[in-house]
């Protein structure tokens, strides 16, 4: 059959070049080839001379294509042949139609664990300077002088459908390596923030109890004041400030999950320096301070209960997800339960001079909860990035 090699060799080139998917654009050119010269399978090949190995860039069948770069580790003769071969650059394109008597062919077949009639290879130079090639298989059939001249003609767009191949494969690598390192910096940014979150939710159960028995047993203080606010005027005064300022700390870096989150977060970060900057009255009518002081902490209470109300059940649905979304339901409204009680105390019940210890046990309460609703919110954060 009389062959246009011009045209030949346009439409292959565009079958090689004119896809960057080249597994896609090597079917199609196998499939092509196929009507002038037997071929079954095409292997574009990457030989390594520090590894003594072949790798398989792209292997293409009639069906479908697939990289394929495991490295096939070469006897001490095929290395030996193959550096003879490209010893002064790279050799003429060859044929061999007893494939098991070459060396080279017969471990690139046992390889793939394949059975050819008919060897074609096709050197190439790649862009590391390596020595490469294009192997073609024929499962029946032999090649012969006019099927190596159509293929010669191909050695240009060839050696860049190689170099755009290895060069995709250094992309991916990198971009692998980059999506390890990003999921390995992600998990530890977010173990780290769990951490936070479990100490403040901690912090938020343990304080009240931490202040009442440290002023009791360690300072010989009364074991339970009138309220929270009022450790602040007693021994355990830098534990109390302590504790809110770690809150208040972490409450300026959290991020939720949008913007309005993050304003509720800074926003409650101030309200709490506030209840630490504006302590409460320690006795007698209550000052410009004391009256800051209870607006902070009112506003705070207030604010923390919305947040477990409305911010954190905006997570994905799951079942899972529906049973802590109603424990931190609970929390919010239990919290927002103890701030009007506290107000209906001050406003209606309390009365001057006497001494209960009301507000402390609903604050403690409220912050009890509070603590509950942000350690199980950080549970529901730990399962999904798990």
């Amino acid at each position: 059959m009389t062959v246009d090699e011009s045209e030949f060799f346009r439409e292959a080139t565009l079958l090689i070049c004119g896809d960057l998917d080249i597994e896609k654009a090597m079917v199609e050119l196998l499939k092509y080839l196929r009507k002038f010269m037997p071929v079954d399978r095409i292997i574009l090949e990457r030989y390594d001379e520090s590894l003594g190995s072949i790798s398989s860039v792209v292997e293409a069948t009639p069906e479908c294509g697939r990289r394929f770069d495991v490295p096939a580790h070469l006897s001490n003769e095929t290395k030996t042949l193959l550096k003879q071969m490209y010893q002064q650059g790279v050799p003429d394109p060859y044929y061999d139609n007893s494939p098991n008597e070459n060396p080279a062919a017969r471990e690139l077949l046992a390889f793939h664990n394949l059975e050819a009639s008919a060897f074609l290879g096709l050197p190439v130079g790649t862009s590391d300077n390596a020595p490469g090639g294009v192997v073609l298989l024929a499962e029946k059939g032999q090649y012969n002088d006019s099927h190596l001249r159509l293929i010669s003609l191909l050695r240009g767009p060839f050696q860049v459908a190689m170099a755009n191949a290895l060069q995709h494969a250094e992309i991916v690598k990198l971009k692998d390596r980059l999506a390890d390192d990003n999921k390995f910096l992600y998990e530890q940014h977010t173990h780290k923030y769990l951490a936070l979150r479990r100490a403040v939710g901690l912090i938020g159960i343990l304080m009240p109890f931490t202040l009442m028995l440290g002023n009791f047993f360690i300072f010989g203080g009364e074991i339970v004041l009138r309220s929270i606010s009022h450790y602040y005027h007693s021994d355990m005064r830098n534990v109390f400030v302590a504790a809110l300022c770690s809150i208040a700390l972490f409450m300026f870096f959290y991020s939720g999950y949008g913007k309005r989150d993050r304003g509720a977060g800074i926003l409650a970060g101030v309200l709490t320096l506030g209840v630490v900057f504006f302590p409460t009255t320690l006795a007698g009518p209550i000052d410009l301070t004391g009256r800051l002081h209870y607006v902070c902490a009112g506003l705070l209470f207030l604010l923390l209960a919305l947040i477990s109300l409305f911010h954190f059940p905006k997570k994905r649905s799951g079942s899972a997800k529906q049973v802590t979304d109603k424990i931190q339901v609970v929390c919010g409204v239990l919290m927002i339960a103890c701030v009007i009680a506290i107000a209906l105390y001050f406003s209606f019940i309390r009365v001057e001079g006497s001494e209960t210890c009301f507000v402390f046990v609903a604050e403690t309460v409220a912050l009890v909860f509070f603590g509950v609703s942000w350690l199980t919110e950080g549970l529901d954060l730990k399962k999904e990035i798990s």
